[in-house]
């Protein structure tokens, strides 16, 4: 990580920018009421009123461009705002995101043709790096007839990346879709768990290493894990990293003025998803 988040990242800068604005769109309206009262006070001359008049109409004017001004800002920095005080040391880069240089040793993952990412985030949880990002990975399917592929979207969503207190010495990964397969040389894992097989696909390639770490207790906080996500989610360990792709379509928020900017409905809105994954690595005792 390179340097810390700007001040303007946190929840405190909206609360300020949220009340700004309303002072603004105060004065702006007050100022277009007066206007439209003076125009029938003093408006006996023709042109007296419509100078009245249009004073009004800018001062409405004004307090729309001020609504303007504010959901640009909002969707600038909500993104990284919304973890102020979850993660420390944040960093947060709206034009970069999660490369296929992070996402080409991950062997197992389909890697399709192309790769789109942006709002980098990086902060720290008791000591470890998470990073995450918004990423699209399209792919094209090869057409029967000659005719140009048909490009679609492999992957839209967010993609996670956690530093781990330990590793794997080979890499494991865990998926809750059935279509995800991997490349020759990786076996599928069967746990004996006739429940969990049937709802999981494990792929690795030492069968007695993910045995060994998934016990009974841990495949039903899995279970619970996915459970909770609701979306078609990995679990990929490389190293002392763990991906974790959500394929969860994200928007940005409409941080509406004329609504309470109640903090933990957007932020379970925005990650819900980070906290269930820290929640996770918590009782799998990654963290201590």
């Amino acid at each position: 990580m390179e340097e810390k988040m700007e001040e303007k990242y946190d929840i405190n800068y909206i609360k300020k920018l949220r009340l700004t604005t309303w002072i603004k769109m105060g004065l702006a309206a007050f100022l277009a009421i007066t206007f439209f009262v003076l125009s029938f006070v003093l408006g006996s001359n023709i042109i007296v009123r419509i100078l009245f008049l249009v004073l009004f109409l800018a001062g409405l004017g004004a307090a729309g461009v001020f609504v303007v001004i504010y959901n640009k800002k909002i969707k600038e920095c909500i993104l990284p705002a919304l973890l102020d005080g979850v993660l420390k040391d944040l960093v947060y880069r709206k034009d970069l995101g999660i490369t296929a240089v992070n996402i080409k040793p991950l062997e197992m993952i389909e890697q399709g043709k192309t790769l789109i990412s942006s709002n980098y985030i990086a902060g720290k949880y008791k000591d470890s790096l998470i990073e995450l990002s918004d990423v699209r990975i399209d792919d094209v399917k090869p057409s029967t007839n000659g005719k140009k592929g048909i490009n679609f979207i492999l992957f839209n969503g967010r993609w996670y990346v956690f530093q781990l207190k330990y590793g794997f010495v080979d890499d494991v990964l865990i998926s809750n879709k059935f279509s995800t397969m991997p490349k020759i040389g990786y076996n599928i894992v069967k746990t004996n768990d006739i429940n969990f097989d049937h709802k999981f696909r494990i792929f690795s390639k030492s069968i007695s290493q993910v045995n060994t770490f998934l016990t009974s207790g841990k495949r039903k906080q899995l279970e619970e894990f996915m459970t909770n996500i609701k979306y078609d989610t990995l679990l990929y360990f490389h190293r002392d990293r763990l991906h974790v792709p959500v394929n969860c379509m994200n928007k940005i928020p409409n941080v509406s003025i004329f609504k309470k900017f109640d903090v933990p409905y957007y932020r379970n809105l925005v990650y819900g998803q980070l906290g269930y994954i820290i929640d996770l690595l918590e009782k799998y005792g990654f963290y201590g």
